[in-house]
């Protein structure tokens, strides 16, 4: 992998990120008999590595370091983690999963409705049981929730805080590792999303998805700010840790002097607002192609933030 990276010296460096066990954290609890995971100092580094939930090693060579969290998107009646998830556990990275109520099995999606009701508890309850043995793992139920995609199949958003609520007091008994995001897109600052929040005792970490897609923003502060106003004023999760579990711009401005500025202003923007966890999308989504053009100076300003000292708490 690390054939064509670079000097000696950046071939070591890279290796270092790529074996050990996983950071130093704390663990404590954000509600009755729930653990929230935090880094020591700083932040975790992670992102969605590829299209069809691919390996992160093309990533890690991209950054020069292992990430300490990999994204997954899993349907509600899938079976997870796979063999090739486990394997990335093994090697000290940890997993945050998009649990979404698709339904593999009928190329549809069950509604929040019915997932309240009861009528998927064999699923959850079959998922739970695979969840249990993987050690911490990040879960949240259907991010994006606010998104008129999600309306569309399992709405209406009223109905979404009951099904949350409903699959978490299945989980939780069988589960206890498993911590629990509530993550919106951050983009619908309005009273239906906060009405949709399952409450303080059922979430641990709050996480939200800004996008800058064409760089029109200015800039990561002012891309995550928004939606960290709006949670302080609502009174939504104060105190309990902040996430990103998706960010980007469009990959054709990669080769831009303002994206790699864009990506260096990330550890500062995120100390500022003081953000755990930050994820890249490095794939193709509703925003367009938002992958990481290797070699470009976008990817350089990645590398150098892998190494910045908000994501480098101590690990190993």
């Amino acid at each position: 992998m690390l054939v064509g990276l670079g000097s000696v010296t950046t071939g070591l460096i890279a290796a270092r990120y790529l074996q050990g066990t996983p950071a130093q954290a704390q663990l404590r609890p954000s509600g009755p008999g729930k653990p929230i995971f935090v880094p020591s100092s700083g932040a975790w580094f992670g992102a969605y590595p590829g299209a069809g939930n691919i390996s992160p090693v093309g990533y890690e060579a991209m950054t020069q370091r292992k990430l300490d969290i990999v994204m997954r998107y899993e349907a509600l009646d899938g079976a997870w983690p796979r063999p090739a998830d486990l394997a990335l556990i093994k090697e000290g990275r940890w997993l945050s999963v998009c649990w979404s109520s698709r339904l593999k099995g009928t190329g549809t999606a069950a509604t929040w409705a019915d997932v309240a009701a009861g009528r998927y508890d064999a699923q959850i309850t079959a998922q739970a049981h695979r969840l249990a043995s993987v050690g911490t793992i990040w879960v949240g139920y259907d991010n994006e929730m606010d998104g008129h995609a999600r309306i569309a199949m399992s709405g209406p958003l009223s109905n979404y805080a009951a099904a949350y609520r409903h699959i978490q007091r299945i989980v939780r008994p069988i589960a206890p590792n498993v911590v629990w995001i509530w993550c919106p897109t951050g983009n619908n600052r309005n009273d239906e999303v906060a009405a949709c929040y399952p409450g303080e005792d059922y979430v641990d970490w709050i996480c939200y998805d800004p996008y800058d897609p064409t760089l029109s923003k200015g800039s990561p502060y002012a891309t995550y700010v928004p939606f960290r106003q709006w949670q302080k004023s609502q009174g939504i999760g104060i105190g309990k840790p902040l996430g990103i579990c998706e960010t980007g711009f469009q990959r054709y401005l990669d080769d831009s002097a303002a994206a790699a500025a864009w990506i260096k202003a990330v550890p500062q923007a995120m100390a500022d607002l003081h953000i755990r966890m930050w994820q890249w999308f490095n794939s193709f989504g509703g925003l367009g192609d938002t992958s990481i053009a290797p070699g470009s100076p976008a990817a350089a300003a990645l590398q150098s933030i892998g190494a910045d000292p908000w994501f480098t708490p101590a690990r190993w």
